[in-house]
């Protein structure tokens, strides 16, 4: 998981920079949502594996043996 936010922050501080220095503002607009992204990708995925547990235990119970 941290190869992940290694590489979208690294992507993200490469876009900021050559945005600013093309003066681009959709890169830099890019560059923000990826470092952003890369600051709550971790929470988001364990956020969605924890309900996606959670759900199919709900499942489980729930059926007949």
């Amino acid at each position: 998981m941290y190869y992940i936010e290694i590489t979208l922050f690294l992507i993200g501080v490469v876009l900021l920079v050559v945005g600013y220095r093309t003066r681009n503002r959709n890169m830099m607009l890019s560059a923000a949502i990826i470092l952003f992204m890369s600051a709550a990708v971790d929470s988001l995925a364990g956020g969605f594996l924890e309900g996606f547990q959670q759900s199919r235990a709900g499942h489980q119970a729930s059926l007949p043996s």
